[in-house]
């Protein structure tokens, strides 16, 4: 289940037809433009271990701001940071809810999401919709598993896969392909139809 709003002014398509009655699609955005984005989600995962089967749920419930740094001809470069961050982790009887605003000391889940409030990093998408770069996550990820510095050995590495596992460059990459239109490369006639394939990485956040 995804929520997504304020995201309209961002899928404006750029149409324009040729004598053939071709029509080209794809995105259309202007250096300077911001947008705000609000993403709810729930993924669900189930694993059958020696029979006995273990789900796993993730609840989001985040704000995010980008910015248009660069419109190049097919090939936009954005800013994002995250404004809100509501998680809520449910595994193996262990129940973790943090709001990244709410100041939680027995949590260090909800200093680490603190820690990425407000951090810009750079996304960078073709015309058509593809990602072709998602820079500065990976790095934010360090910055923000200094919440866990205090842990013992285990738990601060446990923790920093949680993190990276739900908000990492993976996680962010296969939740924001499934949210883009992935439009053809070539011009297409009215009618015409076409297949999307989006492929599946660890710690996706859509579901």
């Amino acid at each position: 289940m995804k929520k997504i709003t304020g995201l309209v002014a961002m899928c404006c398509l750029a149409l324009s037809l040729s004598a053939q009655d071709y029509v080209e699609l794809n995105y259309n955005l202007k250096t300077g433009s911001e947008f705000t984005l609000s993403q709810e989600s729930r993924s669900e995962t189930y694993m059958t271990v020696q029979e006995v089967v273990q789900r796993t749920t993730r609840d989001y419930n985040n704000k995010m701001s980008i910015k248009v740094t660069d419109a190049a001809p097919g090939r936009f470069t954005m800013q994002w940071s995250y404004t809100d961050i509501k998680f809520n982790f449910n595994a193996k009887n262990q129940n973790i809810y943090v709001d990244a605003k709410t100041d939680h000391p027995d949590e260090p889940l909800q200093g680490a999401l603190k820690l990425m409030l407000n951090q810009p990093f750079s996304v960078e998408i073709q015309g058509t919709g593809n990602i072709t770069k998602v820079e500065g996550l990976d790095q934010l990820m360090e910055k923000a598993s200094e919440a866990f510095a205090k842990l013992k050995s285990d738990e601060r590495d446990a923790y920093k896969k949680l993190l990276k596992d739900q908000f990492g460059t993976d996680a962010f990459r296969g939740w924001l392909e499934q949210l883009l239109i992935i439009y053809p490369v070539h011009g297409i006639k009215n009618g015409t139809q076409w297949e999307e394939s989006v492929p599946l990485r660890g710690g996706s956040k859509a579901g």
